[in-house]
């Protein structure tokens, strides 16, 4: 491998790039805000999206997690195909 495609730093931080994912998403979130009228909680997900877009600082990492929530709400209310995560355990086994 050549010398100038090492990089200097083992590890490589892409908060740079998630920042402007999450404004890009915010952008498209508040262009489709009525899509939101068609999932449960919709509303307060408006809310929301739209105080979030307000915000001029760097998001949290536990912002940005909801920020791809509300996107994939939107997604979902726009009838194309959503992710939701479901962390319940499953029961037990009946026989």
């Amino acid at each position: 491998m050549p010398l100038d495609r090492i990089l200097d730093c083992k590890f490589i931080n892409d908060n740079d790039q998630a920042q402007r994912s999450a404004r890009e998403q915010l952008k498209f979130i508040v262009a489709n805000k009525d899509k939101l009228n068609n999932v449960r909680n919709g509303n307060s997900y408006k809310i929301a999206a739209i105080s979030l877009n307000r915000c001029k600082e760097n998001f949290t990492p536990k912002q940005l997690s909801y920020i791809d929530n509300i996107y994939e709400k939107v997604m979902k209310g726009a009838g194309y195909e959503s992710f939701s995560a479901n962390y319940k355990p499953k029961k037990s086994l009946r026989y």
